[in-house]
């Protein structure tokens, strides 16, 4: 399974005759010294007269756009500044530092997808959310497995043979033929939910495990919740895909691409306000964070009215949410062993 370096590497195919990103994407990360090799790499570039001398000799958070306004020049050579600056904080370990810079990126540039990769792979490090999805399907032992929004199929083929597993998208386009044992529903997850029951497609009440990456939408991501819980077993878990967009652009609500997450956050928010009974935790996968949801309770009151005061609550939030607001409202913990113990071993009522 490719890691995100790999994709980085993967992007930098696409940009070979362009050194600036030639140059963002090389040896990540810097070895000691190498800014040294800075002006040798940057010649191609034709940044302006003392441009860079000026920021190398004002190391530290925000020279770079020091050294940018100072040159009175804007463009695409400011911008590769901001991106070499926000490597070097990395590198430094200034989290915040590096997010201001590559976030100054994605604000004024946002065509420029190595500083969403960057701040990627700077916020969301470690395993990705396919790989961690199947290990806690593994973990926990699930026998049945429920997907909302399959896409391409990349999670819903790493289940593993063997178990009950069920996909529900209008739209599915599959890399490869699903295995035995896995159903593929081609219609919108309320049309599903309106049309079968969960238990007869199974075979048994309850679902192990559900997975919902759909429509990226608050309201439409609140609704499936709602849905799978009415159908929940006594060990059911619930994950969400999509809970922490790491740009604001990310987080809109208007599709913007393949790095698109939507306001799927504010579901993790509202259900963390509305149902302390829920045990929730958001673990830090790449490329847009990975939430566990367990202790359901098949019985809530999934009332339309209840629901309306909840989809308010949602519309209340920010849409365009700092990064330590959403760790702080969904939960987040660290993308390592012991927190997908967590929620590996996490069992409902």
């Amino acid at each position: 399974m490719p890691t995100l370096l790999d994709r980085y590497r993967t992007w930098r195919a696409f940009h070979r005759r362009d050194p600036a990103l030639a140059l963002l994407f090389a040896e990540w990360p810097w070895a000691d010294g190498s800014e040294a090799r800075l002006p040798g790499l940057l010649a191609p570039c034709r940044l302006p007269a003392g441009l860079l001398e000026a920021w190398l000799a004002q190391p530290g958070s925000g020279s770079a756009e020091a050294a940018a306004r100072a040159g009175d020049h804007a463009g695409r050579p400011r911008l590769l500044l901001l991106g070499l600056a926000g490597r070097l904080a990395a590198k430094a370990g200034d989290e915040a530092a590096a997010r201001q810079h590559f976030e100054a990126v994605d604000r004024e540039a946002p065509r420029e997808r190595w500083a969403y990769l960057a701040l990627n792979h700077l916020l969301l490090p470690g395993p990705g959310h396919v790989r961690r999805l199947a290990e806690i399907v593994e973990r926990r032992g699930a026998e049945s497995y429920v997907e909302i929004g399959v896409s391409r199929g990349d999670s819903l083929l790493a289940v593993k043979p063997g178990r009950i597993a069920v996909g529900i998208d209008p739209r599915p386009r599959l890399a490869a033929a699903p295995p035995p044992g896995v159903r593929v529903f081609r219609e919108t997850s309320d049309a599903f939910f309106a049309r079968h029951d969960l238990a007869e497609v199974l075979g048994a009440p309850g679902f192990d495990v559900a997975f919902i990456d759909g429509l990226h939408l608050s309201e439409q991501a609140l609704r499936d919740v709602g849905n799978l819980e009415r159908q929940s077993g006594p060990r059911s878990l619930l994950l969400l895909h999509d809970t922490l967009p790491v740009t604001p652009g990310a987080a809109s609500r208007r599709p913007m691409g393949p790095d698109w997450s939507g306001d799927v956050w504010k579901v993790i928010a509202c259900l963390r306000r509305f149902r302390p009974d829920l045990d929730i935790v958001t673990l830090r996968a790449p490329p847009s964070g990975l939430t566990a949801v367990s202790r359901l309770d098949r019985s809530w009151d999934w009332t339309p009215a209840r629901l309306a005061e909840m989809q308010s609550a949602m519309a209340a939030l920010p849409d365009a949410p700092d990064w330590p607001l959403l760790l702080r409202e969904t939960a987040a913990v660290a993308n390592d062993d012991a927190s997908l113990a967590r929620l590996a071993g996490t069992i409902s009522r």
